[in-house]
């Protein structure tokens, strides 16, 4: 409670104000959210797509851009807990969805970073929603950063690179699944990751992140 009221230091500014958040008020009104669910036909991605719907909460603009920096590279706990209430709060999520899964990285980047930042933003849906999370999906394959290829290059770095777990084959049929994620670029890893729970039997895939980057 006492940390409410002691001097912070904006992430994204770098002045002082009185809050636990992290973010001042001052930065987070520059923050452009977005409205409303998408079709998977608005992703900009080669070939069938798998994914049905997804929803992104706001424009990857600087502000909402550092903080997502901030919890890909430190795995603030406090931070993930602030933007998955974001998350929760501003989509609506609007589905009847069964199953909460996030995008998972490689061992190997795991071992390097030592957390996930979207198992953290995971947890927090499913602690809001009540809906069960499970780490549905394994990275089978190592790729470079994604951040800076093309169209094209993305789509054959991630093709086959997602698998649905051999313990949870049988608990994705029929399911409607939540994948999610921190940063939506194309739209090429989610709609992989759509492909590889549609062929263990999932009915119906959605995805919701926090930002949008222009490719």
């Amino acid at each position: 409670m006492l940390d409410n009221f002691l001097p912070h230091t904006c992430l994204c500014c770098g002045n002082f104000f009185r809050s636990a958040l992290r973010l001042c008020p001052a930065c987070a009104d520059r923050i452009v959210f977005y409205h409303g669910a998408h079709s998977s036909k608005d992703m900009s991605v080669w070939g069938d797509i798998y994914l049905d719907e997804y929803e992104v909460m706001a424009h990857y603009d600087p502000v909402l851009g550092t903080l997502i920096r901030h919890l890909k590279y430190t795995g603030i706990q406090p931070l993930a807990n602030l933007l998955g209430e974001w998350l929760w709060w501003w989509c609506k999520l609007p589905w009847e969805v069964d199953l909460i899964c996030h995008v998972p990285l490689h061992p190997q980047r795991f071992s390097q970073r030592g957390f996930n930042q979207s198992l953290l933003l995971a947890r927090v849906l499913s602690e809001k929603s009540n809906w069960t999370r499970l780490p549905l999906l394994e990275r089978r394959i190592y790729t470079l950063n994604q951040a800076a290829a093309d169209h094209q290059t993305r789509q054959k770095q991630l093709h086959g690179v997602f698998a649905t777990r051999a313990q949870f084959q049988e608990v994705v049929k029929g399911k409607t699944v939540l994948i999610v994620d921190d940063v939506m670029t194309t739209g090429s890893t989610f709609n992989q990751c759509a492909r590889a729970l549609k062929e263990a039997g999932a009915r119906h895939v959605v995805a919701v992140a926090l930002a949008h980057k222009d490719s």
